[in-house]
């Protein structure tokens, strides 16, 4: 589901007499409550090939939703990542020139329909993580610079960016103290271990409890949210990732009848969606920027023994 809300779109000058004439277009809006676009440019709709002029920019675009389009095509799933795009080509006599800025906050992958079986598969989802993390900046974000040139029948792409940012990466050293020092100051939310066999310290966060059926923020989680909100406010380049995963003690508070684990688990990851969108709105209600507060798939467990929560990652 997307609920998208136009806020200007207009198409001018169209004219089959005139295949030379430019016609002018804009489309903008939002998407759900925090995605913003803006397409513009001209087109030139009866000239024998193809020439138009695009800029468009697309905000804080959620990936997890569009799983169901790409799970079975590439057999991989977004567990996380927002999306900031901008393009800008230009295309005469069909033949394109044109540069591709992409940004993803938080982007990780998973093979894992399932989340109660734990099916990742390692031949396919990890090593990918790992190739983007290799792209990742020291904030977790992949930012690309992709020029576009060649006819529209066959375009090309230059992936000389990515070379360049696999070599700065590279021969880049990084010092396990930043992390310590940044985060130490806030030891009651945050824990950091230092993984041996990865080489590299981790940071997260506690898991934030739920009670049974809860979707709203609880004053019992106060004190959370505040210290939350005070890492973010004084750090203002962390970008955290939020995951709710409803359980099997969750439907201990419906009242509501379910044929099957299929409804089971579909009534569950829908409370996990509510979550994170009530976790959300309740950060953003405190002056931070929705753009660093990144949802993922909502997920769902029958397992007895777990926990409802939202997981934290940096």
């Amino acid at each position: 589901e997307q609920n998208i809300k136009l806020k200007e779109f207009y198409l001018k000058n169209i004219n089959s007499n005139l295949i030379t004439q430019e016609s002018p277009f804009k489309l903008s809006g939002t998407s759900n409550q925090f995605t913003n676009f803006d397409f513009s440019g001209y087109i030139k709709p009866f000239s024998e090939k193809t020439n138009l002029e695009l800029k468009t920019t697309l905000n804080e675009f959620s990936l997890p939703p569009i799983n169901s389009y790409i799970g079975d095509l590439l057999g991989l799933q977004f567990d996380s990542g927002e999306l900031d795009t901008t393009l800008k080509v230009k295309i005469v006599d069909s033949q394109i020139d044109g540069t591709t800025q992409i940004k993803i906050r938080g982007l990780q992958l998973t093979s894992a329909e399932d989340y109660d079986n734990n099916s990742l598969s390692e031949s396919t989802a990890m090593p990918l993580n790992m190739a983007l993390g290799v792209l990742k900046d020291d904030d977790d974000n992949l930012e690309l610079d992709i020029p576009m040139q060649g006819d529209i029948d066959s375009p090309t792409f230059g992936f000389g960016s990515f070379i360049n940012l696999i070599t700065q990466k590279a021969i880049q050293s990084a010092a396990t103290t930043y992390l310590i020092n940044t985060f130490v100051p806030y030891a009651e939310i945050v824990q950091i271990t230092l993984s041996a066999g990865e080489f590299i310290l981790k940071t997260r966060f506690e898991d934030l409890i739920y009670q049974s059926g809860q979707s709203q923020v609880s004053e019992e989680q106060t004190i959370f949210i505040s210290q939350f909100v005070k890492l973010l406010k004084d750090k203002k380049k962390t970008t955290v990732k939020a995951c709710a995963i409803s359980t099997q003690n969750d439907l201990l508070s419906s009242k509501k009848k379910f044929d099957d684990d299929v409804e089971k688990l579909a009534y569950l990851k829908n409370l996990s969606k509510k979550r994170m969108n009530e976790f959300k709105n309740t950060i953003v209600s405190h002056d931070i920027e929705s753009s660093r507060i990144l949802l993922c798939a909502p997920k769902a467990t029958l397992d007895k023994k777990s926990e409802p929560r939202i997981e934290f990652s940096l």
